[in-house]
């Protein structure tokens, strides 16, 4: 029998009680120095299933949308002092919570239908992420649309739609901060891969534990063997239809990327690309982003 998977978030210090100051973040620089510790702690993760031509990612979010950010990686190598963000860290899942999730990843297991699974700890969803598609070889698009707008991608039923939805206008402002902390929580929680024709019997399962409402699909695979090159090779971040980050997966790996180069890859929300205008240019957003 698979050993359950460790759902707690990492520990923390007391030295980084200080509250952050997200708004003077900008999201490649928290990447790039978040990645870096990551290298210095020589974090393991179980690499992305590269024979999966077409493979999803889910976020089961045992934080419940809290996002705390206090005592994370990102406010050892970021943190500032502002009472803004004052919020707290991140704390253990509940015991019926983490029976749930373990209960859940046996099913699925059993039923073959969960490709790779990697607990969210330090360095949150990004590092988890980054780390399984780098060790994989496998490009992703992540698409942070419903954790910054408090969907699950499930009730709502937005994430099935079809449709690009100019989200920026239905949600008040804030967004980066949002981001940074959908990216960067060390809530409990797990990062899944399955084939994208499962969703609906995973999410069924899922359901069957409790967990549907705290999860959320948040992205696609991108591997060596796909048709498409666009999105091989690389770690992309999606949100309102527009790329609002991009690296290579060996730029990942090295955490080393031009945050000055307007041309680069690496972008942030400043510098991101221009949004989707017609139809088409629409469509292939929405498939790269999710």
């Amino acid at each position: 029998m698979p050993a359950p998977i460790d759902s707690s978030p990492a520990e923390t210090s007391a030295e980084t009680s200080a509250a952050l100051n997200l708004d003077d973040i900008a999201l490649p620089d928290a990447i790039q120095r978040v990645l870096a510790a990551q290298r210095a702690e020589d974090s393991k993760a179980p690499p992305l299933d590269p024979d999966a031509l077409e493979s999803t990612l889910l976020l089961v979010d045992l934080g419940r949308q809290r996002d705390r950010v206090q005592g994370s990686l990102l406010a050892r190598v970021c943190g500032q002092g502002d009472r803004r963000h004052r919020d707290g860290a991140a704390e253990p899942a509940s015991a019926t919570d983490s029976a749930a999730l373990n209960g859940a990843l046996r099913e699925l297991r059993g039923q073959h239908k969960l490709l790779a699974a990697c607990a969210r700890g330090s360095g949150g969803m990004l590092a988890c992420v980054a780390h399984m598609a780098q060790t994989g070889n496998v490009g992703v698009a992540l698409n942070v649309d419903l954790l910054v707008t408090g969907g699950d991608g499930v009730s709502d039923g937005r994430m099935d739609s079809g449709e690009v939805k100019n989200w920026t206008q239905q949600v008040s402002g804030r967004r980066a901060e949002q981001t940074l902390r959908a990216l960067f929580s060390e809530e409990a929680g797990a990062v899944l891969q399955i084939r994208t024709a499962d969703r609906a019997a995973v999410m069924q399962v899922l359901r069957d534990h409790g967990l549907s409402r705290c999860t959320s699909f948040i992205g696609k695979t991108r591997p060596q063997a796909a048709a498409t090159d666009q999105g091989k090779g690389a770690l992309t971040i999606w949100r309102d239809a527009t790329q609002i980050f991009g690296a290579t997966l060996e730029q990942i790996a090295r955490a080393d990327f031009d945050l000055s180069s307007s041309g680069g890859q690496a972008q942030s929300d400043a510098t991101a690309k221009r949004k989707p205008e017609t139809r088409e240019e629409k469509i292939r957003a929405l498939k790269m982003g999710l």
